[in-house]
């Protein structure tokens, strides 16, 4: 049995090559669009974080003037 190789018209492998990159660009956008979802999800966790923390009293001012939320080395903790 002999194989026949077909070519593509012009027309037909533009409509491929059209329908290849569509596809492409429905995931970068679906891709674009979480990525956008998860960076406001993190902006709305920020901003209540810091409602909350500020309805507790918690001003960076004071917070800087406590030396218990200096700067401290952190010693590497072994595990014997």
């Amino acid at each position: 049995m002999q194989t026949v190789e077909r070519s593509l018209s012009p027309e037909d492998e533009a409509r491929q090559l059209r329908h290849a990159l569509n596809e492409i660009e429905q995931e970068t956008r679906r891709d674009k669009k979480k990525e956008v979802q998860l960076t406001l999800n993190l902006a709305e966790v920020m901003e209540s974080l810091g409602d909350e923390l500020t309805t507790q009293g918690f001003r960076i001012s004071q917070l800087r003037q406590r030396t218990e939320f200096a700067p401290q080395s952190v010693e590497p903790h072994s595990f014997e």
